[in-house]
């Protein structure tokens, strides 16, 4: 229907530990020693029905299932909760016998064992056990889960991006649709907050704002066919919101700045240029091309007057506009200046197809700084501080602060 969806979650080799604790006094705390117990499955299937309706109008969203507790209980008493583990979709793996849970006896403390003994005996007889616990999981998944689930679409998520001090807001409770198609959901977000901007100081400017394409609705990111591919899941992100970032991180009152050395790529690219380009066999990534050493940055002239070795590590320091933010938009072959070339340098030339993603900069400021190495076998290593960043190097070691 227009309001539900189901799907089906198959896992394989699940494993999950939980302590079961003695709290008479609620306090939080055991009162003695805890039974560790273990829940295995080979493979499981669980089936989900997301419902939506309201409630004092707004939204309620529920993780029901076409199964209920009558699946593996008796019908007397059975009380046709929701239940999407049941025993027909899983095959168990915590004992011999196949049980899906079971107390583990050699983690449990001596003064525990023969009880954890005997609970492993009961729930081979009786099957008690496994019944407690799968309540227990259908409980919070359809509870839980659904308040969880509930409270996400209504409050959205109010975040922090660490690296760059950036709050965030993200809204979805106008744009969650269920139809015949899947789950639709628009979201709409905010960048930046109060207390954010009133740190900006004199790098901003009341005049300056950020550019916004009117007839732009739904811009396609490059993961959103990745993601349709590999996951029957589309995302699409209207540019806008990319570009409203860029702007806001260039009205701080430091300004939009980033160092980028060896340590910086990998710490955010992930890309370590002594594994993926000292080490690597056959082509090299691009990066290596780039790599921040006064060859690849500078080319000869300071090896060619005696100034540094050519592997020398440098620091490199990309300072934004604040009156022009850079800005991200989609191109077409149609938008882009056509440079001629001849017919032996067109055999080779590789023509892109669909929309490009064109990144526009405007006034960037870059600077370069020699670090601080010792050279060591024949390599350089950087010398780092006490919180582990890189040494900017002294163009005149003598006066103290230069």
């Amino acid at each position: 229907s227009n309001n539900s969806i189901s799907f089906i979650i198959d896992a394989e080799e699940v494993k999950v530990g939980v302590n079961l604790i003695n709290d008479e006094n609620l306090d939080g705390l055991a009162d003695g020693n805890t039974l560790p117990l273990v829940i295995k499955f080979k493979r499981m299937l669980l089936e989900v029905d997301i419902q939506k309706s309201s409630q004092d109008g707004e939204i309620l969203l529920l993780l029901n299932s076409p199964h209920t507790d009558c699946a593996y209980k008796s019908k007397d008493y059975c009380k046709d909760f929701p239940a999407s583990l049941i025993p027909k979709n899983f095959v168990g793996d915590a004992g011999k016998l196949g049980h899906f849970v079971a107390c583990d006896v050699d983690l449990a403390e001596k003064p525990v064992k023969k009880l954890c003994k005997a609970i492993n005996s009961l729930n081979a007889q009786t099957g008690l056990v496994s019944e407690k616990v799968l309540d227990g999981a259908n409980q919070a998944l359809y509870c839980s889960g659904s308040r969880l689930l509930t409270k996400l679409v209504r409050s959205g998520i109010q975040g922090n991006i660490a690296q760059l001090d950036l709050p965030y807001n993200v809204n979805f409770a106008d744009g969650f649709q269920i139809d015949e198609n899947g789950i639709a959901l628009q979201f709409d977000t905010q960048i930046g907050d109060a207390s954010f901007f009133s740190k900006a100081g004199d790098n901003t400017y009341s005049q300056v704002g950020l550019i916004t394409n009117p007839k732009e609705n739904k811009t396609s990111t490059l993961l959103s066919n990745a993601f349709r591919s590999k996951w029957d899941m589309g995302i699409d992100v209207n540019l806008n919101m990319l570009n409203a970032i860029l702007f806001t991180l260039t009205q701080t009152e430091e300004g939009f700045g980033i160092d980028l050395h060896e340590p910086a790529f990998k710490d955010i690219f992930s890309f370590d240029f002594v594994e993926q380009c000292d080490l690597a066999e056959g082509k090299q990534p691009t990066l290596c091309q780039i790599r921040p050493r006064v060859a690849e940055l500078l080319g000869t002239p300071l090896t060619t007057y005696g100034y540094f070795d050519p592997d020398h590590p440098l620091l490199m320091n990309v300072e934004a506009n604040s009156y022009i933010a850079p800005r991200i938009q989609l191109v077409n072959l149609a938008d882009i200046p056509l440079v001629e070339v001849s017919e032996d340098e067109s055999e080779n030339l590789y023509v892109p197809q669909g929309d490009l993603v064109e990144l526009q900069l405007a006034a960037i400021k870059m600077n370069f700084y020699a670090l601080q190495a010792e050279e060591q076998d024949g390599k350089f290593v950087l010398v780092l501080d006490e919180e582990g960043n890189p040494i900017i190097q002294s163009m005149r070691p003598e006066i103290e602060n230069p």
